[in-house]
């Protein structure tokens, strides 16, 4: 399918749309939504890479602690997002970038239950990862 310009001088595209540049100004999405890839993160002996380049939002299933976290940054400042599940017999750690900044100067204590999920919403300025952990979440009772 091609791209065209509606009557109304919108731009309609039937299909993936790739653009680079600076947009230059607000973007106005009307009643509609953006969306973005998730990137299932794997982890390789108890270290967690991720690059923000790929993508603004994260999940990783944990099958051991984190002892090194290796993120490489987006190219602008932005929100980023990351899930965190325990998975294999929970309880697992996770030791954060040396650039991250916590609310309280202390880094979250994430839910030890298997099966146990975290949220963490971080935003990058361009120097430091700015962390809010937002934990244990699940149904209610």
């Amino acid at each position: 399918m091609t791209s065209r310009h509606s009557s109304n001088g919108n731009f309609v595209n039937g299909g993936n749309l790739t653009v680079s540049g600076t947009l230059g100004a607000e973007l106005n999405c009307g009643a509609n939504s953006i969306g973005f890839t998730l990137q299932a993160i794997t982890q390789s002996t108890g270290t967690m890479t991720i690059d923000w380049r790929k993508g603004n939002h994260a999940t990783i299933t944990l099958t051991a602690s984190i002892t090194t976290c290796t993120w490489t940054a987006p190219s602008n400042p932005c929100h980023l997002s990351l899930k965190v599940i325990q998975g294999g017999s929970g309880s697992y750690t996770v030791a954060w970038p040396a650039l991250a900044i916590f609310v309280g100067k202390v880094a979250p204590i994430l839910t030890t239950a298997v099966g146990g999920k975290d949220h963490v919403g971080i935003d990058w300025d361009g120097t430091n990862y700015w962390l809010v952990g937002s934990l244990n979440f699940g149904v209610p009772a």
